[in-house]
């Protein structure tokens, strides 16, 4: 229990808020908490292999269509 404890310390809070790490934490608990809860319990069965081509496509679209058109008029 010595590492519940190292976790509620101020020295913990402190290293935590000077490194600015309470966001990157955060994000990743709340990651792993709904991930593992989506495992237990499916929201519903999602057909992964034909949803991959279009993840591709829309990932080809932003990397190649928004990022430079925003990149674009950023410097105009």
């Amino acid at each position: 229990m010595d590492w519940i404890e190292w976790l509620l310390s101020k020295e913990f809070r402190e290293f935590v808020l000077a490194h600015d790490l309470f966001i990157p934490l955060l994000f990743t608990a709340r990651v792993v908490g709904m991930t593992a809860l989506e495992w237990m319990f499916p929201a519903r069965n999602v057909p992964y292999r034909t949803l991959l081509a279009m993840d591709i496509v829309g990932s080809a679209l932003v990397g190649y269509l928004m990022l430079p058109a925003a990149r674009y008029l950023r410097n105009v």
